[in-house]
């Protein structure tokens, strides 16, 4: 499955998945018209079934958490930018523009990161440029540390640096994290013998029920919602960023704010 989940899009895995359990069903009512399987081999099937039904339960439990938990991180890390912003103004009207305009770069880098980029990094350090970005902020406050006044202020910077550094790893980290293919393996294959066993406990006379068809479906459905909980930037549930495009127009007006109130001094 780790192939099929990489490059098949979620609504293919679903139709190859429904392929699948409606051809182990027809195999198992083929096996059952062989054997002659008494009726009693329903019970197993209802189990079988009810079984899936808690380990589907389980895997959706946890990519829902995860889903949830890159959903916080991206309010986190929009949240620390925000603040760092608000306290760029304290420093000196050189360095405050200076530290201002790469603030800004690194959220439109972040935001284009998140927003378009993959899920499988080729680096460790994925984004490259808002790394190079944050690297020249930190060059300009140590700079600042040595010749400041304001030591409370450059302090303040600090700590809201390392806070953005924090979030920004913890949010590509989270981003990486994926359910194991092991796991979805595992689903799949109890969902193949689960078929099987509901062909080999189905009705004579018919090749697969039309109520196994639509069980099958929704069980590949099911699957299909974990996998795609699982993807947080190409599936069909995305991870919002309203709250980094927010922070973005909220730039852009205190920037036009700022020029205002220069040329007025002026």
């Amino acid at each position: 499955m780790s192939f099929i989940l990489e490059y098949l899009p979620v609504w293919a895995i679903v139709l190859l998945l429904l392929s699948l359990f409606w051809t182990a069903s027809f195999i198992g009512n083929r096996m059952r018209e062989r054997m002659r399987v008494a009726s009693e081999a329903t019970y197993a099937s209802s189990a079988a079934v009810s079984l899936l039904v808690l380990l589907i339960s389980f895997t959706f439990s946890l990519a829902l958490n995860r889903y949830d938990n890159r959903r916080d991180l991206g309010v986190e890390e929009a949240a620390a930018i925000y603040s760092t912003w608000e306290r760029v103004q304290l420093l000196p009207p050189d360095k405050s523009t200076e530290m201002a305009g790469i603030l800004r770069a690194y959220a439109d880098e972040r935001l284009l990161y998140f927003k378009y980029g993959v899920d499988k990094d080729d680096q460790m350090r994925a984004d490259q440029s808002a790394d190079d970005l944050m690297a020249k902020m930190w060059v300009l406050l140590r700079d600042e540390v040595a010749t400041s006044q304001q030591p409370l202020v450059t302090r303040m910077l600090m700590d809201n640096l390392t806070r953005i550094d924090d979030a920004a790893w913890r949010r590509e980290a989270m981003a990486r994290a994926r359910i194991p293919f092991f796991v979805i393996d595992l689903l799949v294959i109890f969902s193949l013998l689960t078929a099987a066993s509901m062909g080999l406990s189905g009705p004579q006379g018919r090749r697969v029920h039309p109520a196994h068809t639509i069980f099958f479906l929704l069980n590949a459905s099911a699957i299909m919602l974990v996998i795609d909980l699982d993807r947080p930037r190409e599936g069909m549930i995305q991870i919002s960023q309203r709250p980094m495009l927010e922070l973005i127009e909220i730039m852009k007006d205190d920037i036009v704010l700022w020029s205002k109130t220069s040329s007025s001094k002026m």
